[in-house]
């Protein structure tokens, strides 16, 4: 079992980091409300570790599958994740409805601008996973 060749690879840890981010960032880097909170954005933390953990395993099986055409499905996933990390934040859960409180200052727009950044990053290495099938295909 080895790391495939070619460019994807590179926005396959890109992935990892930021899935890795999405995991560990509501409870360290854009800290929402702790424990003692029990409202929407204690969910919402929940929800993001999950998601930054099934963006992160997904990451890590891209650097390993050789075909192509699943690197490709398996970079979908990783938007789709993505993606729904901005939604449970905005709309599908939410946070406080205080806007002094933690989770509004940092914790919300933390977790909005690395899951747009990993869209971003997915759509990037969908493009780089086609590059690299055409590109291997002709050698």
């Amino acid at each position: 079992m080895s790391i495939h060749q070619g460019t994807s690879r590179y926005s396959a840890v890109a992935l990892l980091i930021l899935g890795l981010l999405t995991a560990v960032g509501p409870y360290t880097i854009y800290p929402i409300c702790g424990d003692a909170m029990d409202g929407p954005c204690h969910a919402t933390g929940h929800a993001e570790v999950l998601i930054g953990v099934s963006m992160s395993v997904l990451s890590v099986a891209s650097l390993f599958v050789a075909n192509h055409r699943d690197r490709a499905l398996l970079g979908l996933a990783i938007l789709a994740l993505s993606v729904l990390s901005v939604l449970v934040v905005t709309v599908i859960i939410g946070t406080c409805d205080g806007g002094m409180m933690a989770c509004n200052r940092t914790g919300k727009p933390g977790m909005i601008a690395v899951g747009t950044v990993a869209a971003i990053a997915s759509v990037a290495n969908i493009v780089l996973v086609k590059s690299d099938s055409r590109r291997i295909r002709w050698e």
